[in-house]
C-alpha cells in the first residue's frame, strides 16, 4: 500500500512539473526587443531560460535589438 502511494506521489509531482513547463512556455514570446543596456543575461532571467541556450538560437547579437527566445 506505502508503494502505491509513493508512485502517485511521484506521478502527481511528475504532472506538476510538466505544468509548470507549459505554463512558462506560454509566458515566453518567440521574440524579444532588448531594451537600452538590456543583456542576454537579462533577458535569461526574465523569462526563467537558459543564457547557452539563448546564445544558441542567436548567434553573435549585433546591429540588433531583436532576440529569438523560442
Amino acid at each position: 500500500m506505502a508503494r502505491k502511494k509513493k508512485e502517485e506521489i511521484i506521478e502527481d509531482a511528475k504532472i506538476e512539473e510538466n505544468a509548470s513547463k507549459i505554463k512558462q512556455d506560454a509566458n515566453v514570446p518567440e521574440f524579444y526587443t532588448l531594451r537600452i543596456g538590456e543583456t542576454l543575461k537579462d533577458v535569461a532571467t526574465k523569462f526563467g531560460l537558459n543564457e547557452t541556450q539563448l546564445k544558441e538560437l542567436n548567434g553573435e547579437v549585433i546591429g540588433t535589438n531583436q532576440v529569438r527566445l523560442k
